[in-house]
């Protein structure tokens, strides 16, 4: 079937991205067609517009409910939250999604539906940690002798944005080693990866001095 243009009328490349694998399509859609072309023929052109309509038929027609939600709260919030770091979305952007997912599913559910829900869910695992100012080009924190400075001491640069609330211009999270050893070690086979290469190690070590001994 033939589909055809004003005589000086160009075909839309988008129309024809059906048509097309993977470098024509590139060069249709950066490049255009040449100057002049006004027919694209293609032999299975109704074949693909009854597909397409068809398919937008069963698409409209389908539940996007599938199988009911078994995830519990707190791992969708846990993904969420691992998602939201993991492909750089903002604050904004989750709200409207987990707003939008949660008015998907039934009345009454549970599912967070925005950032700061997710993260309450999520605060019961939060490791103990401290927050302290720093200096925006990491040459000090703000702590012990330099606690009260409201310059960095290096780059003269000031600790606190200017504005009339004092808001530093960065922040770090320091996280204490023992608490996290000890999360890490409540996982029996985490604890298990973690000893493996002492165990292995002594396991050597032992080896070595049996075979000593038999000499």
């Amino acid at each position: 079937m033939s589909r055809r243009a004003g005589a000086e009328e160009l075909l839309p490349a988008h129309h024809l991205i059906r048509y097309a694998d993977g470098k024509v399509q590139g060069h249709l859609l950066n490049n255009g067609f040449m100057h002049g072309h006004t027919q694209w023929v293609s032999d299975d052109d109704d074949d693909d517009d009854d597909d397409d309509d068809d398919g937008a038929e069963v698409n409209g027609a389908t539940p996007a409910g599938g199988r009911g939600l078994e995830e519990s709260r707190l791992r969708v919030a846990l993904d969420v939250l691992q998602m939201k770091t993991k492909h750089g979305w903002t604050d904004t952007s989750v709200d409207d999604i987990l707003e939008y997912l949660k008015d998907l599913l039934p009345a009454g559910n549970t599912f967070p539906g925005s950032l700061t829900e997710a993260k309450r869910i999520t605060c019961p695992l939060d490791l103990p940690h401290e927050k302290y100012h720093a200096c925006i080009n990491d040459y000090i924190i703000y702590r012990n002798e330099h606690v009260d400075k409201t310059k960095c001491l290096l780059c003269d640069v000031d600790r606190y944005k200017k504005g009339k609330k004092k808001v530093p211009r960065k922040v770090v999270w320091y996280f204490p080693l023992p608490p996290r050893m000890q999360r890490f070690f409540a996982d029996r086979k985490e604890a298990k990866l973690l000893r493996r290469h002492t165990e292995r190690t002594e396991a050597v070590l032992n080896d070595v001095e049996r075979i000593d001994t038999q000499c």
